[in-house]
């Protein structure tokens, strides 16, 4: 298990812009070549359409 943040601390408002899901993107690529297999990213304060949204990014990203 590996604990700790996943990108390089967006703030709030870039929760679910393409650079902050780029970047985790990014991190989850690292984590899976370290042998991670699942991944808890938090997302607290952030409204449920925005988790949404980046969700959506975040599946696009890893469809590439």
């Amino acid at each position: 298990m590996i604990s700790g943040p996943l990108g390089r601390a967006p703030h709030r408002s870039q929760v679910a812009s393409t650079t902050a899901v780029e970047q985790v993107a990014e991190d989850l690529a690292e984590l899976r070549s370290l042998g991670a297999d699942q991944v808890f990213w938090s997302m607290v304060g952030t409204e449920p359409d925005a988790q949404l949204h980046a969700l959506e990014l975040l599946l696009a990203q890893e469809e590439r």
